[in-house]
Formats: C-alpha cells, sequence, structure tokens
C-alpha cells in the first residue's frame, strides 16, 4: 500500500462523507492492488482526446516546463499532486499549469473572460460545478506544493477523431489561463479531509 491522495481525487476528497465517491476513495486508497489507467486506450472520448492534447499541448508551450511532475506534500505526506506542467527551479516547484479540456462550445465562453479581472474569472468559475472542482484541486496542488498562486489552463478541444488530435498544432487562441491564488479557507477543508488518511498511513508507518 502506497496510501496516497492525489489531486485528482480531491473532488472524491471533498465530497460528502456518506458519499458513494468518498467511501470508493477509501478503498482506493487502501488498495494492495492498484490498477493502472491508461487515458491513451480509454473508450470515453473525453478522457482519451485530453491525454493526446495534453501531449499536443506540451509543444506548444514554453519549453521549462516538466510533464507529470508528482510532488509529496512534507507535512502530510499522504497528500501527493502530479502536476501537469510544473516550471522546477533547484528541485522545487516554482509555477505550474494544470490543463483541462473543454468542447469548443464551452470554450468559447470561457475565453470570454480572457484579459478580465481576477474577481471576475473566480467568480464564474466557482459558479460553475465542474469549473469549481478544478478550482478546488488546484488548491490541493497549491497546498502540496506550497505556492501561492498557479496557473489552470482550459484547451479547446474540436474534435474526438484521434488521428487529428495527434497531428493538431496548437494556437495561442485555442487556449486561456488563468492564475489561481491560494485560498486558505478551501486549503483548510482539504487538510481537514485529509486529516485520517494521514492518520491511517502514520500508523502503518509506525508498525
Amino acid at each position: 500500500m502506497k496510501l496516497f491522495i492525489g489531486s485528482g481525487d480531491t473532488k472524491d476528497l471533498l465530497s460528502g462523507l456518506r458519499s458513494k465517491a468518498y467511501n470508493k476513495l477509501w478503498e482506493r486508497y487502501v488498495a494492495i492492488d492498484k490498477p493502472n489507467y491508461n487515458a491513451f486506450a480509454s473508450p470515453i472520448d473525453a478522457l482519451r482526446t485530453g491525454a493526446i492534447l495534453e501531449e499536443r499541448f506540451y509543444y506548444a508551450i514554453d519549453d521549462k516546463y516538466l510533464k507529470q511532475y508528482k510532488v509529496i506534500n512534507p507535512d502530510m505526506d499522504a497528500s501527493k499532486s502530479t502536476i501537469d506542467f510544473a516550471e522546477v527551479e533547484q528541485n522545487r516547484v516554482v509555477d505550474f499549469i494544470e490543463l483541462k479540456s473543454a468542447w469548443l462550445t464551452d470554450f468559447q465562453e470561457i475565453y470570454k473572460l480572457k484579459g478580465s479581472s481576477t474577481d471576475e474569472y473566480m467568480n464564474y468559475l466557482l459558479s460553475n460545478s465542474q469549473y469549481r472542482q478544478n478550482v478546488e484541486q488546484v488548491q490541493k496542488q497549491l497546498f502540496d506544493t506550497g505556492l501561492q498562486s498557479g496557473l489552470l489552463c482550459y484547451l479547446e478541444v474540436q474534435t474526438y477523431n484521434d488521428e487529428i488530435n495527434r497531428q493538431r498544432d496548437i494556437q495561442q487562441d485555442e487556449y486561456v489561463m488563468f492564475r489561481i491564488y491560494r485560498d486558505e479557507l478551501t486549503i483548510n477543508r482539504i487538510k481537514e479531509r485529509l486529516t485520517p488518511f494521514q492518520q491511517l498511513k502514520d500508523y502503518f508507518k509506525n508498525k
């Protein structure tokens, strides 16, 4: 058992204590043999397309970023984040990009917020349940990295055709980034929910 709660688990971590998602999270946490997911082979179009476009996005951004960089929280080692694209200096993450894909009609609405104030885009993101979950995931990444802010990026999905996506040359007007600042209220909720997972991990470490 590795006993980690990843940043991708944030939605389940913050769900209701009696919810199916929260109970499934505990099952995954203590599982001895954890499945390895291959998003590139997923039958779900959105997951497969997201994985392919993440590869293509890497070629569209500055080469200072490293892909899939893992960070373990120094204070709660049951908490881990896998950063989509991390800027690293002296083995420390100094900034990062969390990438999300958005179907073209949704993206057009999000793109209208480009250049808007922090209050304006945050009000929009937090008013939508899916986007709010994305923000909460970034908050967990901020908790694990110790940073004050990170970038949440939405990339336009134009098609679910794998061959077209594998060759796509992503342009700057096909994605939009928002700077997400550390919110201690959300991070305190995350820490509170992480506590029993950490206690279990500490128990096993001491045996």
